[in-house]
């Protein structure tokens, strides 16, 4: 069976994404981040370096683009060009002090590294969403791939899997899944969705690992609902 998994929005939140890490070490699959790792919670540079180390040590997994990291590329642009910001930056730039020499180069490499969407056969992964119908991600400008919370369109009849728009727990509804579920809040937890991309299915989402914020809580091995 071909499937993927993909993995929710992270902000700032460093020991889910640890724990997910962890679970992940012997996963022959392939895996597919969906992007906003940066703001929200308080450790946004320690996620971007952990992310670096499992890209290095896995470099067949991808790493999407949100629109945090565009954020943040552009806040970083911005400093760089007038030395100052016109707005105040959030959490992950301001844990340098709001200062653009001290993010780390490795940390502007990887954020300009980052894909836009990855598409298979029956997949289109992406972070915001699609308003209008195309047949392939490659049609999509950035701003809908990224910071849309609107999925009205398709992509050449593939199942649209994104994060970006909080939900109670990950679902399918046949057209789009839905991966974000408020890693970062106290009550949130960090999703994982194995998501199928075998020709003639409904419903392509088929378990999640539910990893909470709450470390006192543990992980769970989940079937969607039906």
């Amino acid at each position: 069976m071909v499937v993927y998994l993909a993995v929710g929005d992270i902000h700032g939140s460093l020991a889910p994404l640890s724990r997910l890490l962890g679970h992940l070490k012997d996963f022959k699959h392939p895996v597919v981040f969906l992007g906003d790792y940066l703001d929200s919670g308080e450790q946004s540079s320690e996620v971007i370096d952990l992310l670096i180390a499992a890209k290095q040590e896995n470099p067949h997994w991808v790493f999407l683009k949100g629109n945090h990291e565009i954020k943040a590329l552009n806040d970083l642009e911005e400093f760089r060009l007038k030395g100052s910001f016109d707005r105040t930056p959030k959490k992950y730039l301001a844990s340098f002090e709001n200062d653009y020499s001290k993010v780390p180069h490795a940390h502007i490499d990887f954020l300009q590294s980052l894909d836009l969407y990855h598409e298979t056969d029956h997949l289109a992964f992406v972070h915001g969403g699609v308003e209008n119908n195309y047949q392939s991600c490659r049609e999509v400008d950035e701003r809908e791939l990224t910071c849309t919370y609107d999925v009205t369109g398709s992509v050449g009849g593939r199942t649209i899997v994104r994060g970006h728009k909080k939900v109670k727990q990950p679902y399918d509804d046949g057209h789009l899944i839905s991966m974000d579920t408020g890693c970062w809040k106290q009550d949130g937890f960090l999703s994982a969705g194995l998501i199928s991309d075998e020709p003639g299915r409904d419903r392509r989402l088929l378990a999640y690992l539910k990893v909470p914020n709450d470390l006192d809580q543990k992980t769970e091995f989940r079937t969607p609902p039906t």
